[in-house]
């Protein structure tokens, strides 16, 4: 039985049916859905680029129909309604692809080696474990040939970007500062602990000590509150745990900082909450349970909710942020020229242009452009002519 395809995608005009009418279907000639400046791509070569799960989860709903007998024209409507949303999104996108390709082949643009072979064990790592390496569209010539095209699109949209293109130290900055309320952080503290294990190993040659874990706690909170001795070095000194030690007790957030939320420790708070930030004796807490130790908290200071400081990491994320932007304005403002200057058909028997609209959904307004360009360059060219 051949596959049929709802006539919205190889028409790829309205990307839509009337409401009310049932989607209609049509043959894939040829299993051939569109041509790219006489590059034909065929309809495996775009399923090929969708995830494998998905088409997994489709291929397994297909076999149980025609298993039972009721692979008919609703059961085929069900199929593709559910494979249409990643088929058209990778069909953009393989669209594109051919067009970097065939461009980057006439720029001679190459790839690194090293990275290529790196990049392809990883590729044949993940499809021998999803069970597909060797077969149709995944032998290993396909996967090579695949890969070194992936990389050559990849170092020919890295070429649409200049030095100057990229957002600088100002433009980080009022990005920033735009958009402050997305980096806002709740009340967040620095805070330090000291653990005493309550069974503690004895190191070889060491005079073990007559106190019980629990007076040695004790006796270091009385060290910090009563004798004013620094929390940090006695940290550095007595405490048993070893993530916290080195830097002297201090407690790190997920991405490295030094400030917390305390709210997010349910073990911590309820200690934490009693804390202020005023003598040593109210900054420190009293000894307790902290799972098989003893434990001992220090507010060392509490920083008001607000938006995050822009410091080196933050400033980086927002560089990358606008990074992005960069090449996907790019991109998309390359594409939009390349698609006004290539010859693009549909698979029908009778091949015609797709519409331009159909690959910028996302900016309806930016393909009616393009269209309107389009119409004064055809009629600029049929005046010359």
């Amino acid at each position: 039985m051949r596959y049929l395809l709802p006539i919205g995608l190889l028409a790829l005009s309205s990307l839509a049916t009337h409401a009310g009418q049932a989607p209609q279907l049509l043959e894939l000639w040829n299993e051939t859905v569109c041509y790219v400046n006489n590059e034909r791509i065929a309809k495996r070569d775009v399923e090929r680029e969708i995830d494998p799960m998905i088409m997994a989860k489709l291929h397994g709903f297909r076999y149980q129909m025609v298993k039972a007998g009721k692979w008919d024209q609703a059961a085929q409507s069900e199929y593709h309604k559910a494979l249409m949303p990643d088929f058209r999104r990778e069909l953009r996108k393989l669209v594109r692809q051919r067009l970097m390709l065939q461009e980057a082949k006439e720029k001679e643009i190459e790839i690194d080696k090293v990275k290529y072979q790196q990049r392809l064990d990883q590729r044949i790592q993940s499809l021998r474990q999803h069970g597909i390496l060797g077969k149709p569209g995944f032998t290993l010539p396909e996967i090579k040939k695949q890969m070194r095209e992936y990389m050559r699109v990849e170092e020919f949209s890295r070429s649409l970007v200049t030095s100057l293109d990229l957002p600088n130290k100002p433009q980080v900055e009022a990005y920033y500062k735009e958009h402050q309320s997305q980096y806002m952080l709740p009340p967040m503290i620095k805070l330090r602990i000291i653990k005493i294990n309550m069974v503690r190993e004895k190191k070889p040659g060491q005079i073990g000590s007559r106190k019980s874990p629990l007076k040695i706690a004790e006796d270091l909170r009385k060290d910090v509150v009563d004798y004013g001795i620094n929390f940090a070095d006695l940290a550095r000194e007595k405490s048993d745990d070893e993530e916290t030690r080195p830097h002297g007790g201090l407690i790190l957030g997920p991405d490295g900082k030094h400030f917390i939320d305390p709210k997010q420790n349910s073990l911590l708070w309820p200690q934490v909450r009693r804390l202020d930030t005023g003598s040593l004796a109210e900054r420190t807490s009293d000894v307790f349970q902290l799972g098989q130790s003893w434990a001992i908290l220090f507010l060392e200071e509490r920083r008001p909710a607000g938006p995050a400081p822009l410091d080196t990491a933050l400033f980086e994320k927002i560089q990358g942020v606008l990074t992005k932007e960069v090449f996907k304005s790019k991109e998309k403002e390359w594409f939009g020229e390349a698609l006004q200057r290539s010859l693009i058909l549909d698979g029908s028997p009778v091949p015609k242009p797709i519409p331009l609209a159909f690959f910028f959904p996302e900016d309806p307004a930016f393909a009616r452009e393009l269209e309107k360009k389009n119409g004064k360059n055809k009629g600029n060219g049929s005046s010359k002519e």
